[in-house]
């Protein structure tokens, strides 16, 4: 196992614990660049959570440690399949941009459909198609 499990496409931890090999695609490292922005965001939320409400800011440390405080592969696969890394925005709506909540929107519902069989999945995780959704993200903040 190479990178960081708490990063990695849920099929590919998937594919760690049940031990059946899978090949390594680039819509898993996709998968794993928005993993890494979903923690960034969240981190940085709990980094400057101190204006906040002692019961948000609990809940936000809660959320930050559910999402990507897990250690042991089975739990952070387990966080992959339900809604965890990028529902800050829906869990936190002051806390993020609304450019960047439609962001983490478009993003969660591609991961899930990701993972759908290909036949049934219109839009593959594609570099082109994440780079054009974070340039319209970017577009929409200036």
């Amino acid at each position: 196992m190479t990178g960081t499990a708490q990063f990695m496409a849920a099929e590919v931890l998937q594919a760690i614990l049940t031990e059946i090999p899978i090949k390594h695609e680039p819509r898993h490292d996709i998968e794993s660049f928005i993993y890494v922005l979903g923690y960034s965001l969240t981190r940085r939320a709990v980094l400057e959570s101190q204006s906040l409400d002692e019961d948000t800011r609990k809940k936000l440390h809660l959320f930050f440690y559910s999402t990507f405080g897990r250690m042991k592969l089975d739990d952070i696969w387990t966080s992959r399949r339900g809604q965890g890394p990028l529902t800050l925005s829906i869990r936190f709506p002051t806390l993020v941009s609304t450019p960047m909540a439609e962001l983490l929107r478009i993003l969660e519902a591609w991961v899930n459909q990701s993972r759908l069989p290909s036949e049934w999945n219109p839009k593959p995780l594609t570099h082109a198609y994440m780079l054009s959704e974070l340039d319209k993200a970017i577009g929409r903040m200036v």
